[in-house]
């Protein structure tokens, strides 16, 4: 069911736990808080949300490893973009980190990154600042 008008998308940045900064080493419990972010993002885009998950960078880091610096660089520049952080459940350094971030961050209207635990409290400020968001909708062109 979308919600979301395609003249008014909302990029949506998912920050939630991965390995909470190395303390979690099982694969299981790894893969189940990726699988946890991915699933949030299909049904925000199902909504018609525009999601971001920086989760998928733990597959990348496999490959070529960066330094925490350089993946929260990364993070907090993607996180700039956004218009939204849509906090996960669960124990994160690096999800608390980009939190307070998004708190810091002003937006052009001059007030930080909406953060919301709730797809209903998503959903609830969407409908409200619909109209003001002429922002997010596409380039004429």
């Amino acid at each position: 069911m979308r919600i979301v008008d395609p003249d008014h998308r909302v990029h949506v940045y998912i920050a939630g736990p991965i390995n909470n900064g190395g303390q979690i080493t099982d694969p299981g419990t790894i893969r189940a808080n990726i699988v946890a972010a991915i699933r949030c993002a299909d049904h925000l885009l199902t909504l018609g949300f525009i999601p971001f998950i920086p989760h998928l960078n733990y597959y990348w880091h496999d490959l070529y490893p960066r330094s925490t610096k350089d993946w929260l660089t990364w993070d907090f520049a993607w996180l700039r973009k956004c218009n939204v952080l849509f906090r996960l459940p669960g124990e994160s350094q690096g999800s608390d980190m980009e939190v307070e971030f998004a708190r810091q961050l002003h937006t052009k209207m001059g007030r930080g990154i909406p953060i919301f635990h709730t797809e209903e409290d998503l959903i609830s400020w969407y409908q409200e600042q619909k109209e003001h968001l002429s922002f997010c909708a596409p380039s004429a062109g």
